[in-house]
């Protein structure tokens, strides 16, 4: 039987403003399950201080099982297949490494899961109004993907059996 119920995939790439803050965010989320669940941080060669800063989160938070892997910068794709190849859970969930979770996040998403549902996303908010390029990605991205497919990538989760079955995700070609 398997100890560990979630592995959550952090994929980042030069987020030294944000990915404490993410880190964090997870972190009061799952203090209560802390034997139950793993993070994953995927550096996707970052050249900023995003490696200095999960190295710091690792250290700080010894009571958490966490794994932190430096990749040769590849699309994002392959960076989550990778993470994938690593995680040990019933469920993989990811978040964007910008991102900020809610109060009960992981609660949340997990209580969507049935025999029927494989898949589960949730909303996306954008915080950071004052951003011109935050604004532009909200809207011509997540925005326009909660009207069709409802899947976005910086909050999704699925059972591991689905990437046992589909062998990971479509891989890109660039990014």
């Amino acid at each position: 039987m398997n100890l560990i119920k979630t592995s959550i995939v952090v994929c980042a790439f030069n987020e030294e403003l944000m990915l404490s803050k993410c880190l964090n965010s997870i972190k009061t989320n799952i203090c209560n399950q802390a034997n139950t669940n793993e993070i994953i941080i995927i550096d996707n060669n970052s050249v900023d201080t995003t490696s200095d800063i999960a190295l710091k989160f690792i250290e700080d938070n010894n009571n958490l099982m966490i794994r932190y892997l430096k990749i040769e910068h590849v699309p994002l794709t392959s960076s989550r297949n990778t993470a994938i190849s690593f995680c040990k859970g019933e469920y993989i969930v990811f978040v964007d490494a910008d991102a900020i979770v809610g109060e009960n996040w992981l609660v949340n998403i997990l209580s969507k899961f049935n025999e029927n549902t494989h898949i589960v996303a949730g909303n996306v908010t954008n915080y950071n109004n004052q951003s011109y390029f935050a604004n532009f990605i909200y809207n011509s991205h997540y925005k326009c993907s909660l009207k069709t497919s409802r899947l976005i990538g910086a909050n999704m989760g699925f059972k591991s059996s689905v990437f046992d079955m589909n062998n990971g995700f479509l891989a890109a070609t660039g990014n």
